[in-house]
């Protein structure tokens, strides 16, 4: 087969692109050009079809479904949009009434389903706004009768109502509940039993009327206030109150029950932990590190830290406040422990600075004679009659010392 020249290949890539121009202009010449449709002066739409007539007649369809959306603009929530297969879908209620396509956008930088929301807020950017709240002369009056007397006059009767129904509950189990903790204080040595039992059976019929009586409450007045119309939207509030409240407060205690639980019980496995070494260590049975009294007063102050750690973890950002305090404490503590061998480095770096000495080097301190062996960190290395001792700078600076040469001044 005949390979083609470069300049068959030039020939054959303009022919190309001379036909695809071609294409686009009869294509163009077919398809007639898009109808915009608008709405109060704002284009939102755009009809196409495939003549000019047909494009007319879908640009008036639009214009009469956009009046029909306008009509019910009054009411939002009615108007809804749906994407399906990348077309924005308007709805009225659960009827389809306008496609938005590819080719239908009128703001082509955005999607489908971006001009169809573009749509429905210019539909209901020039809807009529109704009064927010229009109630007659007869409806407010009613709705002060409601509220104002029929309601009060219904809450006072079923509460009555419900104080008959407690009399007679109270009866069947005040009686009983006051033998049993007068027999409990009698066995149990308490003087007065009969006034203590009595102040006790007092405290709980009020904890059970003040919680009967709040049910109640709540239950009719939301029962009366989702009765009628005007007073749904006064329930719906009452309810959204209660249980917000209610949840709160069951939330809260639930929370503060569990803490309590995990607090005794890292308090106890610590307690029983602690016991445990405190029995092995009198039983002599304990690991030879952990006999050392440091290290064992240290594991059980260790335990106690962590248990303290454990408890405060719940907490958000207790926890690291803890570990911050308790190392600032550990610093502060290591410190002062530290703090004879910190004088004796700089006491140390004080008498190297000012005399250079060396090995073999001679000093007398308080008159004995020492042959320096090496310096040290903390303390000078040196040999009097053939024995090793080892002098701690503080005592040399505090001693009556001299030295066989001259003490030699650092160069600046």
């Amino acid at each position: 087969m005949r390979k083609l020249s470069f300049r068959a290949s030039l020939n054959w890539f303009a022919a190309l692109i001379f036909l695809f121009l071609f294409g686009e202009i009869v294509f163009a010449q077919v398809l007639p050009a898009p109808i915009p449709v608008l709405l109060d002066g704002v284009e939102i739409y755009r009809a196409v079809a495939a003549d000019s007539a047909a494009a007319r007649a879908e640009a008036a369809r639009v214009e009469n479904i956009l009046a029909e959306l306008r009509a019910h603009a009054g009411e939002p929530e009615r108007i809804r949009l749906q994407e399906r297969d990348g077309v924005g879908i308007v709805l009225l209620d659960n009827a389809e009434v306008l496609a938005v396509k590819i080719e239908n956008r009128a703001f082509p930088e955005l999607s489908p389903l971006a001009n169809a929301l573009a749509l429905r807020e210019q539909v209901l950017a020039g809807a009529p706004r109704l009064p927010a709240d229009v109630r007659s002369g007869e409806e407010e009056l009613l709705l002060r009768l409601l509220l104002g007397i029929i309601y009060p006059v219904l809450l006072l009767v079923i509460l009555r109502l419900t104080r008959f129904s407690l009399h007679k509950w109270e009866r069947n189990w005040r009686k009983a509940a006051l033998q049993w903790i007068t027999h409990f204080a009698g066995r149990s040595g308490l003087s007065a039993k009969d006034i203590q039992a009595r102040r006790i059976i007092n405290l709980l019929s009020g904890i059970e009327r003040l919680v009967i009586y709040s049910m109640v409450f709540i239950l009719i007045s939301f029962a009366w206030f989702a009765l009628f119309p005007q007073t749904q939207e006064l329930a719906k509030d009452v309810l959204n109150v209660v249980i917000r409240s209610g949840l709160s407060v069951i939330g809260g205690t639930v929370r503060m029950l569990l803490l309590l639980l995990y607090t005794l019980a890292v308090l106890l496995f610590t307690y029983w932990l602690n016991r445990q070494l405190s029995r092995r260590r009198s039983q002599k049975t304990l690991p030879g590190i952990l006999k050392d009294p440091l290290v064992y007063f240290l594991l059980r102050s260790g335990l106690w830290i962590l248990a303290l750690f454990l408890i405060l973890f719940p907490y958000p950002g207790v926890p690291r406040l803890f570990a911050v305090g308790l190392l600032l404490l550990s610093l502060l503590a290591a410190l002062i422990a530290l703090r004879p061998l910190i004088e004796e480095i700089a006491s140390g770096i004080y008498f190297n600075n000012i005399y250079s000495l060396k090995a073999g080097d001679r000093l007398t301190v308080d008159g004995v004679s020492y042959q320096v062996q090496k310096p040290g960190l903390i303390h000078l290395r040196a040999l009097r009659k053939e024995e090793r001792h080892w002098l701690p700078y503080s005592k040399i600076l505090k001693a009556d010392l001299s030295m066989a040469e001259k003490p030699r001044e650092k160069q600046a």
